[in-house]
């Protein structure tokens, strides 16, 4: 036993050196960093730094040096293409895409870089998030803790879950920075390009969708051609969707296709096609060509896909990076039974009919196990399927909606699934919704990082 006892206060002797030598920065060494940024850089690495050297003040209580040369005697932060002319064969081997970021520690430096400016604008935010257990709440709400004896070494490569993350919160359209911390990158969140840019929609917001009626106008068609629009119950209707089995209808909506993209915005890369909303009336055409068409697909997403179909296989020649997108909304759903999305056409799945007091992977409800129905089925069939869900009570917005629990959970949801974006529809409008910042904080985080653990930080 004695023989023993001395082996093992041998070994914990031997051991404990080792564990203090494990840190890639010890505590007393927090006032040695030394940020390195090209002088060329563009304005989101600019920013990256800025926000470095806050954030290390808010942890550590030092703001450290910076310059355009490495340091002597200090660790080296290197920072977007400093890092990457410096250390190409570190970086290419993790190869971040645009919006992915490297977080790497070698003996002497830190590398925070992204394969693009907004990649080092998140690799920075997730060093400080995910390995100093940095939080931001709100704009006015923080955490910054100190790390007690150090920072271990780390290689992480971070990739968004999504390509396409967004919800309309008021406290991250009024905060472009908050927004572009929690790597929201949509139409409604509007990142501006020196905090890395957004996603945007042909003609931005009122182009996010419901726009059957900027193509074909009925204020400018119905008169001289009702044909143009919907048949229901036998006539013409003036407020409806479009006759889409009409060879002029689509002809029009092409050459307006093609027009709004040579004048859009170099961001602006989604054309949405999509129903209008008269969610209140069976609005879709009854014609005898689209009620032949939708009866053989089995849904009326059939006459919908086949002809976004026909405009992305005009436009793709011209404009190979843009998507041509569309709604699976209300009455359109279902997936067709036979035609599948161009590989270049967008399918954004609605989730309004949903039982919110549930997570939609919950069998116990009805409503639930037709829409994940739906979402395998579009998944199965479309190259791009985007989700447009909702979070709060469409009724009364300041009024409770107890959904907290189904928030995350659903985000995952997507994310096991495949889904390729979301967006989180809240009120911009409301002077406030039920427990606006809380919800906003957890779908932000979500959007980067579905799998979190939701209780522990509520």
């Amino acid at each position: 036993m004695h023989r023993i006892s001395i082996l093992l206060i041998g070994w914990l002797a031997l051991a404990w050196p080792a564990r203090a030598d494990s840190y890639w920065l010890s505590a007393d060494q927090f006032d040695s960093l030394h940020l390195v940024v090209a002088t060329d850089a563009p304005e989101p690495e600019r920013i990256a730094v800025l926000r470095f050297v806050e954030h290390w003040r808010m942890t550590t209580g030092f703001t450290p040096s910076q310059s355009s040369e490495s340091a002597l005697g200090k660790i080296n932060v290197w920072i977007g293409s400093a890092a990457q002319r410096t250390f190409p064969a570190e970086i290419e081997k993790r190869g971040p895409s645009a919006e992915g970021g490297i977080v790497l520690t070698l003996p002497h430096d830190l590398l925070l870089v992204g394969g693009a400016p907004r990649g080092t604008l998140v690799a920075e935010w997730v060093f400080f998030e995910r390995f100093l257990g940095a939080r931001v709440f709100a704009p006015e709400v923080m955490r910054f803790p100190r790390p007690e004896r150090g920072i271990p070494p780390i290689d992480y490569h971070y990739e968004p879950p999504f390509e396409y993350r967004d919800t309309n919160y008021r406290v991250f359209l009024e905060n472009p920075w908050f927004a572009s911390l929690n790597t929201l990158n949509g139409q409604w969140s509007k990142v501006p390009e020196r905090l890395g840019g957004h996603i945007g929609f042909v003609h931005g917001l009122p182009g996010f969708g419901h726009t059957f009626h900027h193509f074909v106008n009925p204020e400018e068609y119905f008169q001289t051609h009702p044909e143009y629009f919907a048949e229901i119950d036998g006539e013409r209707v003036k407020e409806s969707q479009l006759c889409l089995t009409n060879p002029d209808v689509l002809a029009i909506t092409i050459e307006r296709a093609r027009r709004y993209l040579r004048e859009a915005a170099p961001n602006e890369r989604i054309l949405s096609i999509s129903q209008m909303d008269y969610f209140w009336f069976d609005s879709w055409c009854t014609c005898a060509k689209c009620r032949a068409v939708d009866e053989a697909e089995g849904s009326h997403s059939g006459t919908i896909v086949r002809f976004v179909n026909a405009v992305a296989d005009a436009i793709k020649d011209e404009f190979p990076e843009v998507r041509v997108d569309t709604f699976a909304y209300l009455y359109s759903r279902k997936p067709p039974k036979l035609t599948r999305p161009r590989d270049n056409v967008l399918i954004r799945l609605c989730a309004i009919e949903a039982d919110y007091s549930r997570p939609l992977n919950d069998r116990r409800s009805p409503a639930n196990r037709a829409f994940l129905r739906d979402l395998k089925e579009w998944r199965r069939i479309a190259k791009h399927l985007y989700v447009w869900d909702y979070t709060q009570n469409w009724r009364a917005f300041q009024a409770p909606h107890p959904n907290l629990p189904v928030l995350q959970p659903n985000l995952a949801l997507f994310r096991r699934l495949g889904v390729d974006g979301v967006f989180e529809q809240a009120s911009p409008f409301s002077p406030h919704s039920d427990f606006e910042l809380l919800k906003s904080y957890l779908i932000g985080r979500g959007l980067r990082e579905p799998d979190f653990d939701w209780e522990k930080e509520t």
